[in-house]
């Protein structure tokens, strides 16, 4: 299945303006205390990491008792392959990321690449959540998602079997007292570093 990413509107995407020329330039798999339910079986091997930025897009209900609730209505986010080297923006940016309307096999959250010849990308489901530790009222959880579906024959996302969200900055909806009144919906500013993983090497035993 592919994933054409020339049909997905996103505002900054231009394809004649990318510099880079391969996703997932940081392979060597990074030092960090996850939380014991975010851990990835042994049998499973990273492949390699992105930085996010983007926003989180929250919808205001005002349900039956005129109470007001955000609700995620979908991330709006870029990723590239080096923040320290490189800069969000269209010459770098390598992959989109974003959630389908109608959920695949249970999943809804996208990523995509946006580099000419690889038409590869990945949908999946949340399968464990953990507050940030760093300040869990200002900053989205941390996510281990799996895959629900991937697209492509080949390319950086064709075999992505688990993604891991982590070092979140910011992203969480504001309080619901101002659902409805300070704020009908929102976009809330959020960075993250996504972790990508493979069944390359997972023991088929």
């Amino acid at each position: 299945m592919a994933f054409k990413a020339d049909k997905v509107q996103h505002p900054y995407y231009d394809k004649h303006v990318i510099l880079s020329t391969v996703i997932g330039t940081k392979t060597e798999q990074p030092m960090l205390d996850l939380p014991e339910n975010l851990t990835i079986p042994h049998d499973y091997k990273f492949k390699f990491l992105l930085y996010a930025r983007g926003f989180q897009i929250y919808n205001c209900k005002i349900d039956k008792d005129h109470v007001g609730n955000w609700t995620l209505a979908t991330p709006d986010a870029h990723l590239i392959n080096d923040d320290e080297t490189e800069k969000f923006s269209p010459h770098f940016q390598v992959a989109y990321h974003f959630g389908l309307k109608e959920p695949i096999n249970g999943g809804s959250s996208t990523w995509i690449s946006i580099l000419p010849g690889d038409e590869s990308g990945v949908t999946t489901r949340t399968i464990a959540t953990n507050e940030a530790p760093n300040d869990p009222k200002k900053n989205i959880p941390w996510l281990l998602t799996e895959a629900t579906v991937n697209y492509g024959d080949h390319g950086a996302f064709h075999d992505i079997t688990h993604l891991l969200r982590v070092k979140t900055r910011n992203g969480v909806a504001p309080p619901n007292e101002s659902c409805g009144t300070t704020y009908k919906d929102g976009s809330f500013y959020f960075n993250a570093i996504r972790l990508k993983l493979s069944n390359e090497g997972q023991n088929k035993n």
